[in-house]
């Protein structure tokens, strides 16, 4: 599981939506609004049977603010010096 904030530095409340994320890769947890100088914090779980892969995904998140405020942020697995099933990939 992996946690980040959004932190609202606004003087208004917004609302937040995903508009981009890989289908059935990932469970969110964001609160759909963060109020005026406040931070909240947010979960993305990967589903359990994308764990014996890696991957390179992402999710993008907009904001309700008069820019359209987006940021989008990357989720990266990989295996180091272990293949999936714990086999190690040095000889």
């Amino acid at each position: 599981m992996g946690e980040f904030t959004i932190r609202n530095v606004s003087p208004e409340n917004l609302e937040i939506k995903v508009v981009s994320q890989p289908y059935g890769y990932f469970k969110l947890d964001i609160p759909k609004e963060v109020k005026a100088d406040q931070a909240i914090k947010c979960k993305l779980k990967v589903n359990k049977d994308k764990l014996k892969e890696e991957f390179q995904k992402s999710i993008t998140i907009e904001l309700n603010d008069a820019a359209k405020t987006r940021f989008t942020i990357p989720v990266i697995r990989r295996f180091i010096g272990v293949k999936p099933g714990g086999q190690s990939t040095s000889k």
